[in-house]
């Protein structure tokens, strides 16, 4: 189904430690949207990758001002990704510690890669979660083409493939549950897409491609103690 030279990418953010606070902020989450949208991809044979910032990397760090990344760095970042394709990120709004790396990679991917598109995803089934609608316009500032809220199924999926089959800017605006920017250059946002009702017609999540190993190797039962 994925048309000639198009890469999706579904990307999960560095783990961003306060150093005052590490034991709150240092729990690891498991990027359980991005592996249930990994799960909707292979039932519909759509071929994408996984870049997980954190669990490829987790005990490379990086000191920035007073919090310590965890994962990978720019450069390492930037040479999984074939320039010579028409590259599609996803980027998982995993929770609100990690928003400065989400929005660090939409700026990496923006400037690196001027014509790729790029989508934030909501992280909508957890209470660690965050609106992406309060901070849609600056999410878009630094270079998010479309945001998508709500259940992965219904709105982030749909949205990808009609980027995949080529539809129109219009077409791509009037899906459920999607942030854009309109003509003006103002944020926008459609009407909230359904619920699903059964559950059990849902795909299970897909690990297979994420580094679920280094995850176990943490030993973390929590966030670190120290």
């Amino acid at each position: 189904m994925t048309q000639k030279n198009t890469r999706l990418y579904l990307v999960n953010p560095h783990l961003i430690l306060s150093t005052d606070d590490l034991f709150t902020t240092g729990i690891v989450y498991m990027p359980v949207g991005l592996s249930y949208l990994a799960g909707s991809l292979d039932a519909r044979n759509i071929s994408y990758e996984v870049m997980d910032c954190f669990g490829e990397r987790p005990n490379q760090v990086e000191l920035k001002q007073n919090f310590v990344w965890r994962g990978l760095s720019d450069q390492q970042v930037l040479a999984r990704i074939d320039p010579s394709h028409n590259n599609i990120f996803v980027v998982y709004g995993i929770n609100i510690a990690a928003h400065d790396s989400v929005e660090h990679l939409i700026k990496l991917f923006r400037q690196n890669f001027e014509t790729s598109k790029i989508i934030v995803m909501e992280n909508s089934q957890a209470v660690t979660a965050y609106s992406l609608k309060a901070v849609q316009e600056e999410l878009h500032r630094y270079g998010a083409d479309f945001l998508g809220t709500g259940d992965i199924e219904v709105a982030t999926l749909p949205l990808l493939e009609k980027i995949i089959e080529g539809k129109d800017l219009k077409e791509l605006r009037q899906t459920d549950g999607v942030g854009f920017l309109d003509d003006e250059g103002r944020g926008a946002y459609n009407a909230e897409a359904k619920k699903i009702e059964d559950l059990d017609i849902l795909p299970f999540p897909s690990w297979s491609r994420f580094p679920l190993e280094n995850y176990w190797s943490l030993k973390y039962s929590h966030g670190p103690m120290e």
